[in-house]
C-alpha cells in the first residue's frame, strides 16, 4: 500500500513539474512573441519630393476661318512637315449638318500637332505662371478631356503646331524645404516625370520662393514628345540623405557602466556595446556601432541574454 501511495505521489509530482514547465515555456513563448524588434535602416536613403510643372513651348496656333467641325488629317501628337495638311474644316448649318466642301489647313511650320487648346499657349511669364495653382491646373486639364467633335467658331484656334526641337522650359513648384534651398548651390538637377515614364536633366535658370512653395525655372534639352504635348505635369526630385540609427531609450541597457543593446543573432538575444552620440527631436537616442539590417530589442527590460525570440 505504501509503495502504491509513493508511486502515486511521484506521478503527481512529475505531473506538477511538467505542468510548471509547460506554463513556463508557454509564458516565454508568449513573451517572446510580444517582443518589439527594431531593424536598423541603411545609412543612406533616397528621398523624393513631389510637385507640379508648367510646360512652356513655342506653339503656332491655327485658327478657323469659318464655323465648322475639325476633321484631323494628322493625329494628335504626330509630327507634321511645313506646308503639309493638318486638318480639314467641314462647314455646318445651324442644325449641325455638313455643308459645302471641307477646307484643308496646312502647317505654317514643322512640329508636333495638337488639338488641345487650353488657353495657355505661348505663356512663359514667370510671375503669371507662379500665380497659378499648378495642382488645380493639372487636375482640370486631365479631367476636361473629351472625344466629342465640337463645332469651332470662326476665328477660334482649333489646332496648334508645337516646336519640339531645341530646349523646353519647365516651371516647377514644390514644397519649400532644405532640399530646395540646397539647389541654389548647383547648376542642374535631375527631374523625373512619373506619369510620362522618363527622367531628364534640367539646367537651373533660377530658384525663388512663393509663400511655402519653391519655384524652379528649368531648361530641359532632349525632352520626350510626351512632355512637349503636356501643359501641366507631375514632377519628382530626389536626393540621398543620411539615416541615423535612432533607438528609444528603452532599448539601451548598461553593463558595467557601458551602454549597449540587446541584439539578435539567429533569433537569440545577446548584449552588444554601442556608442551614444545624440538625442533627436523625438527623444530617440542616436547610436553608432550598428549596421544595416541589425535587429535590436526595443524594450531591453523584457528580455534576457540567451533568450530565443520567435
Amino acid at each position: 500500500m505504501r509503495t502504491r501511495n509513493k508511486d502515486k505521489a511521484i506521478k503527481i509530482g512529475l505531473i506538477i513539474v511538467l505542468i510548471a514547465l509547460a506554463v513556463g515555456v508557454a509564458g516565454n513563448y508568449i513573451r517572446s512573441h510580444n517582443i518589439k524588434i527594431i531593424t536598423i535602416p541603411a545609412e543612406t536613403a533616397y528621398v523624393t519630393y513631389e510637385g507640379y510643372g508648367f510646360v512652356c513651348v513655342n506653339e503656332y496656333l491655327m485658327s478657323a476661318n469659318m464655323s465648322g467641325k475639325v476633321a484631323p488629317v494628322i493625329n494628335e501628337g504626330e509630327r507634321v512637315g511645313k506646308n503639309y495638311a493638318v486638318y480639314a474644316l467641314q462647314g455646318v448649318d445651324t442644325d449641325g449638318n455638313n455643308q459645302g466642301t471641307p477646307q484643308y489647313f496646312y502647317a505654317p511650320v514643322a512640329g508636333l500637332v495638337s488639338y488641345k487648346i487650353d488657353g495657355y499657349e505661348n505663356t512663359d511669364d514667370l510671375n503669371q505662371i507662379t500665380a497659378l495653382n499648378l495642382e488645380e491646373l493639372y487636375t482640370s486639364l486631365h479631367t476636361d478631356e473629351t472625344d466629342e467633335q465640337e463645332i469651332v467658331q470662326s476665328g477660334a484656334a482649333c489646332a496648334k503646331i508645337i516646336d519640339n526641337v531645341g530646349t523646353l522650359r519647365l516651371i516647377c513648384t514644390l514644397a519649400h524645404n532644405d532640399y530646395t534651398d540646397g539647389l541654389a548651390e548647383v547648376s542642374s538637377v535631375r527631374v523625373t516625370f512619373p506619369e510620362l515614364d522618363f527622367e531628364a536633366v534640367g539646367r537651373i535658370n533660377g530658384i525663388s520662393t512663393n509663400g511655402e512653395e519653391a519655384v524652379l525655372d528649368l531648361n530641359i534639352s532632349g525632352a520626350y514628345d510626351s512632355l512637349y504635348l503636356s501643359r501641366a505635369v507631375k514632377v519628382q526630385f530626389g536626393e540621398y540623405v543620411t539615416q541615423n540609427a535612432a533607438l528609444p531609450t528603452s532599448a539601451i541597457i548598461y553593463r558595467d557602466g557601458e551602454a549597449g543593446v540587446y541584439a539578435l543573432s539567429k533569433k537569440f538575444v545577446y548584449w552588444r556595446a554601442v556608442e551614444l552620440k545624440d538625442v533627436d527631436s523625438e527623444g530617440n537616442v542616436i547610436v553608432e556601432g550598428l549596421s544595416e539590417g541589425d535587429e535590436v530589442v526595443a524594450d531591453a527590460q523584457n528580455v534576457k541574454e540567451g533568450m530565443y525570440v520567435y
